[in-house]
Protein backbone atom coordinates (compact mmCIF):
# COMPACT_ATOMS: atom_id res chain seq x y z
CA UNK A 1 0.00 0.00 0.00
CA UNK A 2 1.23 3.49 -0.89
CA UNK A 3 0.10 6.77 0.95
CA UNK A 4 0.08 9.78 -1.81
CA UNK A 5 0.48 12.78 -0.26
CA UNK A 6 -1.06 16.29 -1.74
CA UNK A 7 -1.56 20.01 -1.52
CA UNK A 8 -4.69 21.08 -0.81
CA UNK A 9 -5.44 24.87 -0.85
CA UNK A 10 -8.25 26.82 0.79
CA UNK A 11 -8.32 30.24 -0.40
CA UNK A 12 -10.30 33.25 0.75
CA UNK A 13 -11.13 36.74 0.08
CA UNK A 14 -12.46 39.60 2.27
CA UNK A 15 -12.73 43.50 1.54
CA UNK A 16 -13.06 46.09 5.00
CA UNK A 17 -16.26 47.96 3.36
CA UNK A 18 -19.69 46.82 1.65
CA UNK A 19 -20.82 50.17 1.18
CA UNK A 20 -18.53 53.26 0.53
CA UNK A 21 -18.64 56.53 -1.59
CA UNK A 22 -16.98 56.94 -4.90
CA UNK A 23 -13.16 58.42 -3.65
CA UNK A 24 -12.85 55.88 -0.67
CA UNK A 25 -10.15 53.40 -0.25
CA UNK A 26 -10.49 49.43 -0.27
CA UNK A 27 -8.79 47.17 1.71
CA UNK A 28 -8.48 43.48 0.24
CA UNK A 29 -6.82 40.64 2.13
CA UNK A 30 -6.40 37.12 0.46
CA UNK A 31 -5.63 34.22 2.58
CA UNK A 32 -4.17 30.94 1.37
CA UNK A 33 -4.15 28.09 4.08
CA UNK A 34 -2.15 24.15 2.23
CA UNK A 35 -4.16 22.03 4.21
CA UNK A 36 -2.88 18.88 2.31
CA UNK A 37 0.19 16.89 3.27
CA UNK A 38 2.47 18.23 0.71
CA UNK A 39 4.08 21.29 -0.67
CA UNK A 40 2.31 23.46 -3.23
CA UNK A 41 3.54 25.65 -6.20
CA UNK A 42 1.06 27.92 -6.84
CA UNK A 43 0.43 30.89 -9.60
CA UNK A 44 -2.10 33.28 -7.47
CA UNK A 45 -3.39 35.95 -9.71
CA UNK A 46 -6.38 38.77 -8.71
CA UNK A 47 -7.12 41.43 -10.49
CA UNK A 48 -8.49 44.87 -9.56
CA UNK A 49 -11.82 45.90 -10.02
CA UNK A 50 -12.53 47.80 -13.26
CA UNK A 51 -13.17 51.78 -11.64
CA UNK A 52 -10.34 51.40 -9.20
CA UNK A 53 -6.78 52.41 -8.93
CA UNK A 54 -4.21 50.11 -7.12
CA UNK A 55 -2.21 52.18 -4.33
CA UNK A 56 0.00 48.95 -2.43
CA UNK A 57 0.20 45.60 -1.75
CA UNK A 58 1.86 44.12 0.94
CA UNK A 59 3.80 41.73 -1.09
CA UNK A 60 5.19 42.75 -4.57
CA UNK A 61 3.73 40.59 -6.92
CA UNK A 62 6.33 38.88 -9.25
CA UNK A 63 4.66 40.42 -12.72
CA UNK A 64 1.57 41.90 -13.96
CA UNK A 65 -0.69 41.32 -16.90
CA UNK A 66 -2.79 44.13 -17.52
CA UNK A 67 -4.80 45.03 -14.07
CA UNK A 68 -4.05 41.38 -13.26
CA UNK A 69 -1.33 40.72 -10.44
CA UNK A 70 0.74 37.50 -10.90
CA UNK A 71 2.34 36.22 -7.15
CA UNK A 72 4.66 32.78 -8.06
CA UNK A 73 4.86 31.39 -4.45
CA UNK A 74 5.45 28.13 -2.83
CA UNK A 75 3.28 27.01 0.09
CA UNK A 76 4.14 23.99 2.69
CA UNK A 77 2.06 21.69 3.77
CA UNK A 78 -0.04 23.48 6.18
CA UNK A 79 1.44 26.71 5.51
CA UNK A 80 -0.34 29.90 5.21
CA UNK A 81 -0.47 33.37 3.97
CA UNK A 82 -2.09 36.93 3.92
CA UNK A 83 -1.51 39.50 0.92
CA UNK A 84 -3.12 43.02 1.68
CA UNK A 85 -3.93 44.81 -1.38
CA UNK A 86 -5.11 48.64 -1.32
CA UNK A 87 -7.30 50.55 -3.81
CA UNK A 88 -8.99 53.40 -4.65
CA UNK A 89 -12.35 53.83 -5.87
CA UNK A 90 -12.58 56.47 -8.68
CA UNK A 91 -14.46 59.88 -7.47
CA UNK A 92 -16.71 59.50 -11.06
CA UNK A 93 -17.55 55.90 -10.58
CA UNK A 94 -21.71 56.02 -10.86
CA UNK A 95 -23.61 53.54 -8.04
CA UNK A 96 -22.57 49.75 -8.75
CA UNK A 97 -20.98 46.57 -7.31
CA UNK A 98 -17.85 46.06 -7.52
CA UNK A 99 -16.13 42.83 -7.24
CA UNK A 100 -12.45 41.58 -6.56
CA UNK A 101 -11.61 37.77 -7.31
CA UNK A 102 -8.20 36.24 -6.76
CA UNK A 103 -7.30 32.47 -8.09
CA UNK A 104 -4.81 29.99 -7.08
CA UNK A 105 -3.79 28.01 -9.74
CA UNK A 106 -1.18 25.15 -7.94
CA UNK A 107 0.63 21.60 -8.63
CA UNK A 108 2.59 19.85 -6.55
CA UNK A 109 6.49 19.41 -6.80
CA UNK A 110 6.27 16.60 -9.36
CA UNK A 111 3.81 18.68 -11.66
CA UNK A 112 1.03 17.42 -10.90
CA UNK A 113 -1.83 20.24 -11.35
CA UNK A 114 -5.08 20.36 -9.21
CA UNK A 115 -8.12 22.17 -9.70
CA UNK A 116 -8.32 25.98 -8.72
CA UNK A 117 -9.32 27.46 -6.29
CA UNK A 118 -10.74 30.97 -6.34
CA UNK A 119 -12.17 33.37 -3.82
CA UNK A 120 -14.24 36.95 -3.96
CA UNK A 121 -15.33 39.95 -2.12
CA UNK A 122 -18.03 42.98 -3.51
CA UNK A 123 -18.45 46.46 -2.47
CA UNK A 124 -21.31 48.45 -3.25
CA UNK A 125 -20.84 51.97 -4.38
CA UNK A 126 -23.34 54.72 -3.01
CA UNK A 127 -24.84 57.36 -5.26
CA UNK A 128 -23.80 60.63 -3.67
CA UNK A 129 -23.55 64.21 -4.72
CA UNK A 130 -20.14 65.31 -3.74
CA UNK A 131 -20.76 69.50 -3.84
CA UNK A 132 -18.41 71.99 -4.25
CA UNK A 133 -18.21 76.27 -3.01
CA UNK A 134 -15.49 78.65 -4.16
CA UNK A 135 -16.08 82.25 -3.82
CA UNK A 136 -13.67 85.11 -4.74
CA UNK A 137 -13.51 89.01 -5.44
CA UNK A 138 -12.42 90.77 -7.20
CA UNK A 139 -9.85 92.59 -4.92
CA UNK A 140 -8.13 91.89 -2.04
CA UNK A 141 -7.63 95.78 -0.81
CA UNK A 142 -9.73 98.54 -2.12
CA UNK A 143 -10.74 102.01 -0.54
CA UNK A 144 -14.47 103.31 0.67
CA UNK A 145 -16.57 103.80 -2.44
CA UNK A 146 -14.96 100.96 -4.59
CA UNK A 147 -16.97 98.40 -6.28
CA UNK A 148 -16.49 94.63 -4.99
CA UNK A 149 -17.86 91.45 -6.97
CA UNK A 150 -17.91 88.13 -5.01
CA UNK A 151 -18.30 85.17 -7.57
CA UNK A 152 -19.55 82.35 -5.98
CA UNK A 153 -18.76 78.94 -8.26
CA UNK A 154 -20.66 75.78 -7.17
CA UNK A 155 -20.18 72.34 -8.90
CA UNK A 156 -21.39 68.18 -8.59
CA UNK A 157 -18.49 65.98 -9.32
CA UNK A 158 -20.09 63.30 -7.18
CA UNK A 159 -22.09 60.77 -8.96
CA UNK A 160 -25.84 61.52 -7.69
CA UNK A 161 -28.14 64.51 -8.15
CA UNK A 162 -27.70 66.73 -5.50
CA UNK A 163 -31.19 68.16 -4.81
CA UNK A 164 -33.24 71.00 -2.91
CA UNK A 165 -29.68 72.90 -3.45
CA UNK A 166 -29.22 76.63 -1.79
CA UNK A 167 -26.86 78.78 -1.41
CA UNK A 168 -27.27 81.29 2.25
CA UNK A 169 -24.65 84.34 1.82
CA UNK A 170 -24.22 87.28 4.26
CA UNK A 171 -22.46 90.46 3.26
CA UNK A 172 -20.10 91.81 5.54
CA UNK A 173 -20.09 94.80 7.67
CA UNK A 174 -19.10 98.04 5.64
CA UNK A 175 -20.66 97.06 2.39
CA UNK A 176 -24.09 97.73 0.08
CA UNK A 177 -25.70 95.53 -1.54
CA UNK A 178 -26.18 96.81 -5.33
CA UNK A 179 -26.85 93.98 -7.32
CA UNK A 180 -27.03 90.30 -8.29
CA UNK A 181 -27.69 87.93 -10.91
CA UNK A 182 -29.12 84.72 -8.88
CA UNK A 183 -32.45 83.91 -7.80
CA UNK A 184 -32.96 85.35 -3.84
CA UNK A 185 -35.97 83.33 -2.16
CA UNK A 186 -35.65 85.26 1.03
CA UNK A 187 -33.81 87.66 2.78
CA UNK A 188 -32.93 88.52 6.48
CA UNK A 189 -31.00 91.37 7.35
CA UNK A 190 -27.86 91.27 5.23
CA UNK A 191 -28.28 87.54 4.49
CA UNK A 192 -29.54 86.30 0.64
CA UNK A 193 -30.57 82.88 0.23
CA UNK A 194 -30.51 81.81 -3.07
CA UNK A 195 -32.49 79.06 -4.11
CA UNK A 196 -30.53 76.64 -6.98
CA UNK A 197 -32.50 73.36 -7.54
CA UNK A 198 -31.34 70.45 -8.64
CA UNK A 199 -27.68 69.24 -10.16
CA UNK A 200 -26.67 66.88 -11.76
CA UNK A 201 -23.28 65.15 -11.62
CA UNK A 202 -20.74 67.07 -13.42
CA UNK A 203 -22.48 70.57 -13.21
CA UNK A 204 -22.74 73.10 -11.12
CA UNK A 205 -23.00 77.22 -11.73
CA UNK A 206 -21.99 80.97 -10.46
CA UNK A 207 -23.66 83.08 -8.76
CA UNK A 208 -22.53 87.36 -9.01
CA UNK A 209 -22.89 89.56 -6.33
CA UNK A 210 -21.96 93.22 -6.82
CA UNK A 211 -21.93 95.27 -3.31
CA UNK A 212 -19.86 98.83 -2.74
CA UNK A 213 -17.41 99.17 -0.26
CA UNK A 214 -19.38 102.10 2.67
CA UNK A 215 -17.29 105.69 2.08
CA UNK A 216 -16.36 105.63 6.23
CA UNK A 217 -15.12 102.39 6.04
CA UNK A 218 -11.94 102.59 8.98
CA UNK A 219 -8.43 101.97 7.86
CA UNK A 220 -7.37 98.75 7.85
CA UNK A 221 -10.97 96.66 8.14
CA UNK A 222 -10.77 93.02 6.87
CA UNK A 223 -14.77 92.11 5.65
CA UNK A 224 -15.50 88.76 4.92
CA UNK A 225 -18.27 87.76 2.72
CA UNK A 226 -19.45 84.11 4.35
CA UNK A 227 -21.36 81.68 1.92
CA UNK A 228 -22.80 77.95 3.00
CA UNK A 229 -23.89 75.80 0.15
CA UNK A 230 -26.46 73.14 1.38
CA UNK A 231 -27.85 69.93 -0.65
CA UNK A 232 -29.80 66.97 -0.09
CA UNK A 233 -28.35 63.67 -1.24
CA UNK A 234 -29.93 60.90 -2.87
CA UNK A 235 -29.93 58.54 -0.06
CA UNK A 236 -31.72 61.75 1.77
CA UNK A 237 -28.70 63.06 4.03
CA UNK A 238 -28.46 66.95 4.31
CA UNK A 239 -24.51 68.26 3.46
CA UNK A 240 -22.98 71.16 3.21
CA UNK A 241 -19.84 73.16 2.36
CA UNK A 242 -18.54 76.53 3.19
CA UNK A 243 -16.81 79.34 1.68
CA UNK A 244 -15.48 82.66 2.06
CA UNK A 245 -13.07 85.94 0.43
CA UNK A 246 -12.51 88.62 2.10
CA UNK A 247 -10.80 92.64 1.31
CA UNK A 248 -9.05 94.58 3.36
CA UNK A 249 -9.88 98.44 3.23
CA UNK A 250 -7.57 101.31 2.82
CA UNK A 251 -8.62 104.36 4.10
CA UNK A 252 -7.05 108.30 5.01
CA UNK A 253 -6.56 108.66 8.72
CA UNK A 254 -5.81 112.13 9.54
CA UNK A 255 -4.10 113.92 12.30
CA UNK A 256 -4.54 117.86 12.57
CA UNK A 257 -1.51 120.21 14.64
CA UNK A 258 -1.96 123.60 15.23
CA UNK A 259 0.42 125.99 16.99
CA UNK A 260 0.91 129.97 17.28
CA UNK A 261 4.48 131.00 17.83
CA UNK A 262 3.63 132.94 21.09
CA UNK A 263 0.96 132.64 23.83
CA UNK A 264 0.95 136.68 24.72
CA UNK A 265 0.97 139.13 22.22
CA UNK A 266 0.95 143.00 22.16
CA UNK A 267 -1.08 144.80 19.49
CA UNK A 268 0.96 145.30 16.32
CA UNK A 269 2.89 142.05 17.03
CA UNK A 270 2.83 139.32 14.25
CA UNK A 271 1.27 135.65 14.57
CA UNK A 272 2.30 132.55 12.97
CA UNK A 273 -0.19 130.20 12.97
CA UNK A 274 1.37 127.18 11.25
CA UNK A 275 -1.45 123.71 10.86
CA UNK A 276 -0.43 120.33 9.79
CA UNK A 277 -1.83 117.61 8.47
CA UNK A 278 -0.78 113.98 8.64
CA UNK A 279 -2.01 111.38 6.56
CA UNK A 280 -1.25 107.88 8.98
CA UNK A 281 -3.71 105.97 7.20
CA UNK A 282 -3.31 103.71 3.65
CA UNK A 283 -4.87 105.63 0.94
CA UNK A 284 -4.73 109.16 -0.47
CA UNK A 285 -6.79 111.79 1.31
CA UNK A 286 -9.00 114.23 -0.32
CA UNK A 287 -8.73 117.27 1.76
CA UNK A 288 -10.78 120.10 2.55
CA UNK A 289 -9.45 122.80 4.94
CA UNK A 290 -10.79 125.93 6.02
CA UNK A 291 -9.29 128.14 8.67
CA UNK A 292 -11.32 131.09 10.78
CA UNK A 293 -9.32 133.70 11.71
CA UNK A 294 -10.45 135.47 15.09
CA UNK A 295 -11.64 138.74 15.29
CA UNK A 296 -8.74 141.10 16.13
CA UNK A 297 -6.02 140.11 13.58
CA UNK A 298 -5.55 141.12 10.05
CA UNK A 299 -4.06 138.62 7.49
CA UNK A 300 -0.54 139.51 6.13
CA UNK A 301 0.03 136.58 4.13
CA UNK A 302 -0.12 132.55 3.72
CA UNK A 303 2.87 129.91 3.02
CA UNK A 304 0.51 128.37 0.31
CA UNK A 305 -2.24 130.57 -1.43
CA UNK A 306 -5.92 129.40 -0.31
CA UNK A 307 -8.49 128.63 -2.83
CA UNK A 308 -11.26 130.80 -1.47
CA UNK A 309 -10.56 133.97 0.90
CA UNK A 310 -12.83 136.31 2.91
CA UNK A 311 -12.52 138.42 5.39
CA UNK A 312 -12.03 136.16 7.98
CA UNK A 313 -12.01 132.80 6.10
CA UNK A 314 -9.66 130.93 4.10
CA UNK A 315 -10.27 127.44 2.92
CA UNK A 316 -7.89 125.38 0.49
CA UNK A 317 -9.80 122.98 -0.83
CA UNK A 318 -7.44 121.13 -3.27
CA UNK A 319 -5.10 119.22 -1.20
CA UNK A 320 -4.12 115.68 -1.53
CA UNK A 321 -2.34 113.69 0.80
CA UNK A 322 -0.81 110.51 0.50
CA UNK A 323 -0.57 107.78 2.47
CA UNK A 324 2.15 108.76 5.04
CA UNK A 325 2.36 112.04 3.44
CA UNK A 326 2.44 115.74 5.53
CA UNK A 327 1.67 118.76 4.73
CA UNK A 328 2.20 122.34 7.11
CA UNK A 329 0.27 125.37 6.60
CA UNK A 330 1.64 128.57 7.69
CA UNK A 331 -0.57 131.66 7.97
CA UNK A 332 0.75 135.19 9.03
CA UNK A 333 -1.52 137.81 10.65
CA UNK A 334 -1.24 140.85 12.72
CA UNK A 335 -2.76 142.00 15.80
CA UNK A 336 -5.21 144.63 15.27
CA UNK A 337 -4.66 148.07 17.30
CA UNK A 338 -6.80 147.88 20.27
CA UNK A 339 -7.31 144.26 20.68
CA UNK A 340 -7.38 142.87 23.92
CA UNK A 341 -7.82 139.27 25.74
CA UNK A 342 -7.74 135.72 24.19
CA UNK A 343 -7.94 135.10 20.50
CA UNK A 344 -8.24 131.36 18.91
CA UNK A 345 -7.54 130.65 15.38
CA UNK A 346 -9.62 127.31 14.67
CA UNK A 347 -8.76 125.26 11.24
CA UNK A 348 -11.21 122.55 10.17
CA UNK A 349 -10.26 119.79 8.20
CA UNK A 350 -12.80 117.69 5.82
CA UNK A 351 -11.90 114.36 4.18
Amino acid sequence: TTIVLTPSLQIGKRVNATLVNPGSALLYTIGVNNTGGANARLNLTDTIPANTTLLSTSLTPNSTSGRMLIWVLSLASGGKLAINMTVRVNSSIGPQTITNTAVANYQNDRGAVFTAVSAQASTSINAVALMSLQKTVNATTASGGAGLKYTLIFANSGNGTARKVNITDTLPNYVTFVSTNGTVISTAGKTMKFGIGNISSSTGGRIIIMVMVNGTTPDQITIRNNATLEWKNPNGSIASTNASASTTVNAPVLMVIKNVNVTIANPGNHLFYNITIVNNGHADAMISLNDTLPAGVSLVTTSLAPNILTPNSLVWNTLTLAPGGKITITILVQVNTGTSGTITNKATVTY
